[in-house]
């Protein structure tokens, strides 16, 4: 790690020499101070900790937002190509706690899918990410662990520079309204969409740089 942060800065001009987009992205990292710090996995995988409403350490886990697969996601020439991320929050400790399964301790999941449309000579004309699922153990919820999972998301939105994130409003009979109250009080705005009501919420790329760099450096 620490011989590729050196070899970054030997790669990197004198102040005078550096570009102005160069100049840019560093600041950028400079303002991302609230971005958590992640531990990269073995597998491609990363994951970070927080704690949540009732003072229990909780891991965040993210898994195929990994740069082999999104190097060939980013590579092919369709019109329209798709990729999948997804996000589990564990119970720290109850997850360490033998004997170990599947599974154990897990708090909540959300299912990704980043989608890139292109012209008819390759070029990138629109990212979004599409919110598939996300769902909280009832033994869980009211702790805090569905808004770490749509905030990650949303982070991972902008990272791919995605336009914004969406998905259908699914809720279990009965709670229609308290799903729409979520995502509401999230910043979250909602409109017809071909399967039915979806929510939305336009993503800001302006740490799309700095959350990717930090990133790197962290681990």
């Amino acid at each position: 790690m620490y011989q590729q942060i050196e070899q970054f800065e030997k790669g990197t001009p004198a102040t005078g020499e550096r570009s102005e987009a160069s100049m840019q992205a560093e600041k950028r990292i400079q303002q991302a101070n609230d971005l958590p710090r992640y531990q990269a996995q073995g597998d491609g995988s990363y994951q970070r900790h927080f704690t949540d409403r009732q003072g229990r350490d909780v891991t965040l886990r993210v898994e195929g937002n990994d740069a082999q697969g999104l190097a060939k996601v980013e590579g092919e020439q369709r019109l329209h190509s798709q990729h999948g991320i997804r996000l589990r929050a564990v119970d720290t400790a109850e997850a360490q706690t033998p004997p170990a399964y599947h599974g154990k301790g897990e708090m909540g999941r959300a299912n990704l899918t980043l989608e890139i449309d292109r012209s008819a000579d390759g070029a990138v004309v629109d990212r979004r990410l599409r919110l598939n699922d996300i769902q909280v153990n009832d033994n869980y919820r009211s702790r805090g662990i569905g808004g770490e999972l749509l905030t990650e998301a949303e982070r991972i939105g902008r990272q791919h520079q995605a336009r914004e994130i969406y998905g259908n409003l699914v809720a279990d009979a009965g709670q229609e309204a308290q799903v729409r109250r979520f995502y509401q009080e999230h910043g979250y705005q909602l409109r017809s969409g071909s399967g039915g009501e979806e929510v939305y919420n336009t993503l800001r790329s302006d740490d799309s740089d700095g959350a990717s760099l930090r990133q790197a450096v962290t681990w």
